[in-house]
């Protein structure tokens, strides 16, 4: 956890999804998808797991059988890279701003307030729209960073692959 402000954790694994896998201009999808073309889709996300201290980070692409080898050893090298490196200032800016400019548009309709009113009392806080965005304005890259050095251990990741029932009947039967 960022020790900083509770709040911080999830902006912390959102940040990290956005920047590895959130989009065309993310890290996995330019690498793996763009430049090696060894998946049709690749992605991250980040959500809460059961309302507790827990962020899961889902890394995910969909490729072909012959490519899913060279997929995955190219998958693993940009997470030790990311791991190794963090993230560069342009993509910490780009995120971080356009975070609080979500957050500012959430506030123009009562349904954003409540969401993020429910965000927040699931993550034991009640902040307003103000706290929260001055405490992701406070939080710098090297606490960024830091926070990916210590909780982003690529040789802690789980995989999981899923085929078509099919295919796995052909295996198991």
């Amino acid at each position: 956890k960022l020790k900083k402000y509770k709040f911080l954790t999830p902006f912390a694994y959102g940040l990290i999804a956005t920047v590895l896998g959130y989009g065309a201009s993310s890290r996995l999808h330019r690498h793996i998808r763009e430049d090696k073309q060894l998946a049709y889709s690749v992605g991250a996300q980040s959500f809460n797991f059961f309302n507790s201290d827990t962020y899961p980070l889902v890394i995910y692409a969909s490729t072909a059988e012959a490519t899913a080898g060279k997929m995955w050893i190219e998958m693993e090298n940009e997470l030790h890279k990311f791991w190794k490196d963090g993230i560069t200032e342009e993509e910490f800016k780009k995120v971080k701003g356009s975070y609080l400019a979500k957050t500012e548009m959430w506030q123009e309709t009562n349904s954003g307030r409540a969401e993020g009113h429910k965000l927040n009392l699931k993550a034991d806080l009640l902040l307003t729209a103000v706290e929260e965005d001055l405490q992701v304005q406070s939080l710098t890259l090297d606490e960024i960073n830091a926070f990916i050095k210590q909780y982003f251990d690529p040789k802690k990741i789980s995989y999981a692959v899923i085929k078509p029932k099919d295919y796995v009947d052909e295996i198991f039967v």
